[in-house]
């Protein structure tokens, strides 16, 4: 077996890692719609890729909270 065969993947592919553009399902694998819709105004995108980019956004930096002491569960259960 040869170095290059150990370094393809079972499919035959290099193994370095490749950038794909993350595209909303709607657009159809057109990254240049996205481009140009991106380039409209606000108010002229449309809710699909406006409700996109804030699920996008939100799956980025997802809102937490700290979980609280469970008052079901207190010591004193007279």
């Amino acid at each position: 077996m040869s170095a290059h065969q150990l370094k393809t993947s079972k499919f035959g592919e290099d193994d370095t890692p490749t950038t794909t553009i993350r595209l909303p399902l709607e657009a159809l694998g057109d990254a240049e719609l996205v481009k140009r819709l991106l380039n409209l105004p606000v108010d002229q995108q449309p809710f699909w890729l406006i409700n996109w980019q804030a699920l996008a956004d939100n799956r980025a930096n997802p809102q937490t909270f700290a979980q609280r002491e469970n008052s079901f569960l207190s010591v004193n259960q007279g």
